[in-house]
């Protein structure tokens, strides 16, 4: 009975106690469920403390940082700027003194130059006045006669007139002109050669020498055969005066023969060709120059008087041709 009891009491102990603990840890969930929420919303406020103090910590740090590289930045300025003025402080002091040195430079060289100047100043006096001294002791020196120069004892050519003009010729007609020259030089004038631009016109020069103050001809001849038109031919004269050479020309008109003079030597080579106009002109007045006035006809008189003006005109043309 006993043991009945015992096993009965301590089932119930037992029991009793597994209840008492049941009831317990269900107290206890309940607790920690009730305090979950609370904690819960404690953990986030401390977090959103947490944050807010360390964003206004990192802005309070960020600002401490930009003020100090600001002031970093503004002492750097002013450190610069206090360097900046001390090197132009001392550029300036370097060239005040490279002045300052150059100035007493130039002013020793200014010096020294002055010096220099007053002593040659002082040497050229007493040289000067030694010069006159013995100027006024010793005698004059004789004037040594000047030299004459090649070119003032040279020989000189001096032709009266350089050009002639012949005015106006027929083909075939030859001109002659002597050229006359002077030796104004003071040594003999010796004349070696003459040439011309062309074979039709031939120079003569004087084979003698012609003394200083004489005269000399130089003769010159051109033919105008197979010329016509105006005409301008140089002779050129190589001697020994000064300049030695010298240059003189002839000018003039060629024309060719009249009709006239061209027909007349035709008709006298050809026998068999009957006479032309002028050759019995001619003949008929051959005749009438020996009668008197009294013994011709009127038409003897007419031809005779046609003839006259005829060679007037003639005269006439080459008068006019020539000129003076």
């Amino acid at each position: 009975m006993k043991n009945v009891l015992y096993f009965t009491l301590v089932v119930g102990l037992i029991i009793a106690n597994f209840f008492v603990f049941s009831c317990g840890k269900t107290n206890k969930v309940t607790d920690k469920q009730k305090e979950a929420p609370a904690t819960t919303q404690i953990t986030k406020q401390e977090k959103e403390l947490d944050a807010t103090s360390k964003a206004d910590a990192a802005s309070l740090l960020t600002a401490d940082a930009s003020d100090v590289s600001d002031a970093t930045a503004k002492k750097e300025e002013e450190v610069a700027v206090t360097d900046k003025t001390e090197a132009d402080e001392a550029t300036v002091a370097a060239r005040k003194a490279r002045l300052a040195d150059a100035k007493k430079k130039a002013a020793e060289l200014a010096a020294e130059k002055k010096k220099e100047a007053s002593k040659a100043a002082t040497t050229k006096k007493s040289s000067s006045t030694a010069k006159a001294n013995t100027a006024a002791k010793a005698p004059a020196p004789k004037k040594e006669a000047k030299k004459p120069s090649a070119n003032s004892m040279a020989a000189k050519i001096d032709f009266s007139k350089k050009t002639h003009e012949f005015g106006y010729i027929d083909m075939g007609d030859v001109v002659e002109h002597d050229f006359v020259f002077t030796n104004t030089g003071k040594t003999p004038l010796i004349i070696h050669d003459a040439k011309t631009t062309c074979g039709c016109t031939t120079p003569e020069i004087p084979k003698a020498p012609i003394a200083p103050g004489e005269q000399g001809i130089l003769k010159v001849k051109f033919d105008s055969k197979g010329k016509i038109g105006s005409q301008n031919k140089e002779v050129t004269v190589y001697s020994n005066a000064e300049p030695a050479v010298t240059k003189v020309f002839m000018k003039g008109v060629v024309f060719t023969k009249s009709e006239e003079e061209k027909a007349a030597p035709a008709a006298e080579s050809d026998e068999g060709s009957a006479p032309s106009a002028s050759s019995e002109a001619q003949a008929i007045a051959v005749p009438m120059s020996n009668k008197t006035s009294g013994d011709t006809s009127p038409v003897e008189d007419a031809i005779e008087s046609t003839l006259e003006e005829s060679k007037k005109k003639k005269k006439g043309l080459k008068k006019s041709r020539i000129k003076p």
